[in-house]
Order: structure tokens, then C-alpha cells, then sequence
């Protein structure tokens, strides 16, 4: 998974990834109780949190496809298996259009 070391070392910290969670928190709350269940089963809360805001409804199929942001790298793939992958994900999840 070339080129995604500089998503990586773009990594604001766990602190700054909880407060940007947090703003998109209200939102998610008002989501029906099975579909919070379901996004945060198939990619964690935190990441469903922020894709049911920047991708309503697509939130499953942005994660399972290929993403020009990573590379054409899917980002399911690349949060369970690139050594870095939490972070590169949540660096990009930060830059994300909203």
C-alpha cells in the first residue's frame, strides 16, 4: 500500500480525532438505533460516525470500494492491514469534504 506513509504522518493525534468524532456526534444520535448498530459493526463507531455525515446512505459502499484519496485503495482494507492504517484513515476521514 505505496504512498499512503504521508496520510500517516498527517495524523493530528488522538485527541484532536476525538473532538473532530464529537462534532458529529448530535447527528449520529438521531439515527435509528439498528443502523448505528450496523455502520458501527462494520467499521467502527468512530468512522460511522463521520461517513453517515459525508456520505448519507453510502456509508458501507464508500468503505468496501476503492477510494482515489488512498490510492484506488479500499479503506476497510487499508485500516485492517496496513500497519498504520487507523491512522492513515482517520487522517483522511479529517480531510474529507463536509
Amino acid at each position: 500500500m505505496d504512498g499512503l506513509d504521508h496520510l500517516a504522518d498527517a495524523y493530528g493525534g488522538d485527541e484532536s480525532w476525538g473532538s473532530f468524532v464529537e462534532v458529529f456526534r448530535p447527528e449520529w444520535n438521531r439515527l435509528p438505533d439498528d443502523e448505528k448498530a450496523i455502520l458501527a459493526n462494520v467499521m467502527g463507531e468512530d468512522f460511522a460516525i463521520i461517513l453517515s455525515w459525508v456520505v448519507p446512505g453510502h456509508e458501507i459502499e464508500w468503505w468496501r470500494s476503492p477510494v482515489p484519496a488512498l490510492n484506488g485503495y479500499i479503506p476497510a482494507r487499508v485500516h485492517s492491514e496496513h500497519p498504520q492504517g487507523k491512522m492513515i484513515m482517520r487522517a483522511l476521514m479529517m480531510r474529507l469534504p463536509r
